[in-house]
C-alpha cells in the first residue's frame, strides 16, 4: 500500500506524541526519586500537561494541515524541557539526550536543512536553562558541542529519510510500471496483431500518458500507416502518412528512441497534435528480428518530463509488442500457407476448379432441391488426337474458366475426371433443367472447339448423394447417345 504525504505527517505527529508520553511518565516517576523530591502538584501538573500535549499531537489532523505546522512541536518540547528542569531538575546526560531525541524527531518529520534553520532556537533552548544558578560551567560550555551535534544528527536523519523515501518512491514507481507491463503482456498473449497493439495502447494510457499511437512502417520505408491510436486527433488517424510526418521517420532513421520535452516548439510537431494540447512526446522503435517495422508513440498534455522510468516502460512495451507481433505474423503466415495448401489440395491445377476431393466434400453437404449436373465434352478425344494434348489442356482450362463464370453464390463446380465435370446448383429445384440449358447455350455462344452434353438430377428427400450422382450420370449417358450437345434430366 502506497503511503501519502498526509500519512507521513500523521506518523510524525504520533511519534511526537510518544515523546511527550514518555515525558509525562518521567514527570510521574520523579515523585519516587531520592531527595530532593519535586512538589506533588507540580509533578502531577507537568505529567497531565505532557499527556494532554501527547493526545493533541496524536489526534490532530496533520494530514490536512501544512507540513510546516509540525514545527510547533520543537518550541513546545523545548519549553517543556525548560519547565521540567526548573521544577523537577534533571541530570546533564538526560538533559542532552532529550535534545538529541528532539533533533532525531525533526530529522524524521521535516525535510533536509530544517535542523540548520532551527539551530539558533535549539542553541538558545539548550543554553537558557543552563544560565540559571546551580549549573556548572562545564554544563554551560557543553552548548558549544551539543548544539552542533543536535544539528548534525537532525540532518543525518533527514538525509537518511530523504534517501529512503526516494528509494521507496523509486521502488513503488518500478513496481507499478512492472505491474502494468505484466498486465499488458497478458493482454498481448494472443496471435491477433490488432489485439496485441490495442493492449500496448491500454498500457501506455495506464502508465500516465494522455495519448498513444502505433505507426507501421511500409516495406519500402517511404510511408507509415497509423495502425492504432488512443486519444489523438482524427487528422492524425488518417491511414497513410509520408515518413517525414512527425517524429516517426526520425525514430525509424536513427534506430533509437526520441524524447521531445517541448513538443509545441519542435520542428517535427504535427499541427493537429500540437493543437490538441500535447506538451511532451516520445517515440521508440519496434523491431522485428533485425528490422524496424514500426514506431510506438506516447505523449502528455502536461509538462511533466518523460522520465527514465517512462522511457524504460516505452522500450519494454515496444519489445513486448515486437515479440507478440512477430509471433502473430508468423502464425498468420503459417495459417495462410496451411490454408493455401488445403485449397491447392482441393483444386484441379489445370482448370482451377475443385478436384474430386472438393466434389466429394460438396456432395457430402447436398440438400434436397440441390441439383447435380454431370458435364462431358463431346468428341474431346478427337481434339487430343488431332491437335495434341496441349490443345486438349487449353480446352479444359477454357471450360474451367467458363464454368466459374456461370456459378451463382453458393454453387460449385469441379473436375470429376478426364473431360467430365460436376456442378452442384444450390436450392434450384425444378429450375435445374433450364439452368443447365442456359449453361449449354452460353458455351455454344463462346464458339468452343467442341460442344458439351449435360445430365441433370435434382436431389430428393430420402435419396443418397451417390444415388443422385448416378442419376445425373445416367442422364448424361442419355444425352451423349441421343445426339450429343444437349441436356437431359433424370426422371424421379
Amino acid at each position: 500500500m502506497t503511503r501519502t504525504l498526509g500519512d507521513e505527517r500523521k506518523t510524525a505527529g504520533s511519534r511526537a506524541a510518544v515523546l511527550f508520553l514518555v515525558a509525562g511518565f518521567l514527570c510521574a516517576l520523579s515523585l519516587f526519586k531520592p531527595d530532593p523530591k519535586p512538589s506533588l502538584p507540580i509533578a502531577i501538573g507537568l505529567a497531565v500537561a505532557a499527556f494532554a500535549v501527547a493526545a493533541a499531537l496524536h489526534f490532530s489532523p496533520w494530514d490536512r494541515w501544512h507540513p510546516r505546522a509540525l514545527l510547533i512541536v520543537a518550541p513546545v518540547a523545548y519549553l517543556f524541557i525548560y519547565v521540567f528542569d526548573v521544577f523537577i531538575g534533571t541530570n546533564p546526560y538526560a538533559y542532552s539526550i532529550s535534545f538529541i531525541l528532539i533533533s532525531i524527531w525533526i530529522g524524521l518529520a521535516q525535510p533536509q536543512y530544517t535542523s540548520i534553520v532551527l539551530s539558533p532556537l535549539t542553541a538558545a533552548a539548550y543554553l537558557l536553562p543552563l544560565l540559571r544558578p546551580g549549573h556548572s560551567s562545564d554544563e554551560l560550555n557543553s552548548v558549544w558541542f551539543m548544539a552542533p551535534i543536535c544539528v548534525v544528527i537532525g540532518e543525518i536523519v533527514a538525509r537518511a529519510v530523504t534517501e529512503f523515501n526516494r528509494s521507496r518512491t523509486e521502488l513503488n514507481t518500478r513496481a507499478k510500471m512492472l505491474s502494468i507491463l505484466m498486465r499488458g503482456a497478458r493482454s498481448m498473449n494472443t496471435l491477433d496483431a490488432d489485439k496485441v497493439l490495442e493492449g500496448s495502447m491500454d498500457s501506455l494510457i495506464e502508465l500516465g500518458f494522455d495519448g498513444a499511437a502505433f505507426n507501421l512502417i511500409s516495406e519500402d520505408g517511404q510511408t507509415f500507416r497509423t495502425f492504432t491510436t488512443r486519444n489523438l486527433p482524427a487528422d492524425y488517424e488518417q491511414p497513410l502518412h509520408p515518413l517525414t510526418y512527425g517524429i516517426t521517420g526520425i525514430v525509424y532513421s536513427n534506430l533509437e528512441p526520441m524524447i521531445i520535452d517541448d513538443y509545441p516548439n519542435h520542428p517535427t510537431a504535427v499541427p493537429a497534435i500540437k493543437g490538441a494540447g500535447y506538451q511532451v512526446f516520445a517515440g521508440v522503435p519496434v523491431w522485428a528480428e533485425d528490422k524496424v517495422i514500426g514506431v510506438l508513440l506516447a505523449g502528455r498534455k502536461n509538462k511533466k518530463r518523460i522520465s527514465s522510468h517512462d522511457r524504460e516502460a516505452l522500450e519494454r512495451l515496444a519489445a513486448q509488442a515486437s515479440g507478440a507481433l512477430v509471433n502473430a505474423r508468423r502464425f498468420e503466415n503459417e495459417r495462410r500457407a496451411a490454408q493455401q495448401h488445403a485449397e491447392s489440395s482441393m483444386r484441379d491445377p489445370l482448370t482451377g476448379l475443385g478436384n474430386r476431393r472438393q466434389i466429394d466434400a460438396t456432395l457430402a453437404k447436398l440438400f434436397p432441391n440441390d441439383a447435380v449436373l454431370m458435364i462431358d465434352l463431346d468428341r474431346f478425344k478427337s481434339v487430343n488426337d488431332t491437335d495434341g494434348h496441349a490443345a486438349g489442356d487449353a480446352l479444359l482450362a477454357k471450360l474451367g474458366g467458363f464454368l466459374k463464370s456461370q456459378m451463382r453464390e453458393g454453387d460449385s463446380a469441379g473436375r470429376y475426371g478426364g473431360e467430365e465435370f460436376l456442378i452442384v446448383l444450390k436450392a434450384i429445384g425444378d429450375d435445374a433443367l433450364s439452368a443447365a440449358e442456359r449453361i449449354a447455350q452460353a458455351w455454344r455462344d463462346s464458339k468452343p472447339r467442341t460442344t458439351m452434353s449435360i445430365g441433370v438430377a435434382v436431389h430428393r428427400f430420402g435419396v443418397t448423394a451417390e444415388d443422385t450422382v448416378k442419376r445425373a450420370d445416367t442422364a448424361l449417358y442419355e444425352a451423349k447417345h441421343t445426339g450429343r450437345d444437349r441436356v437431359c434430366e433424370a426422371k424421379d
